[in-house]
């Protein structure tokens, strides 16, 4: 669509259609305008909705250095708890074992024999 302005040079003539033109885009501000009026306290409370809660909220960098933090956390957990195994582990190897449990078990029970043996022997 050519460009047709309100006021011409003197060779070309006026357009009256122009203002008919400008009154439409006058009557479609007076509709984006009430629009942007009702738009503009939803726009208000969004924006303090998202700046009371965001603050409060971790940024990507901020959990990272958390996860780094339990990450070493945890790994100093898991070292105390292997040290703690291991000398667990030590105690347990001074204790007999069930091959030497079953040696004493049988052992008393041949000197119980051997006792009552001796003992109907004398009578």
């Amino acid at each position: 669509m050519a460009d047709n302005y309100v006021e011409t040079s003197l060779s070309e003539p006026y357009v009256p259609a122009m203002e008919e033109r400008v009154a439409r885009l006058e009557l479609d501000m007076r509709d984006v305008k009430s629009v942007l009026s009702r738009l503009e306290p939803m726009i208000i409370r969004i924006d303090a909705t998202l700046s009371s809660t965001l603050p409060h909220l971790a940024t990507r960098a901020e959990v990272s250095q958390e996860i780094s933090g339990l990450r070493v956390e945890m790994n100093q957990k898991l070292s105390e708890m292997n040290e703690k195994l291991s000398g667990t582990n030590l105690k347990l190897s001074g204790l007999p074992t069930k091959t030497y449990m079953w040696g004493v078990l049988c052992a008393l029970i041949a000197a119980y024999g051997a006792g009552l043996a001796a003992l109907a022997v004398l009578k």
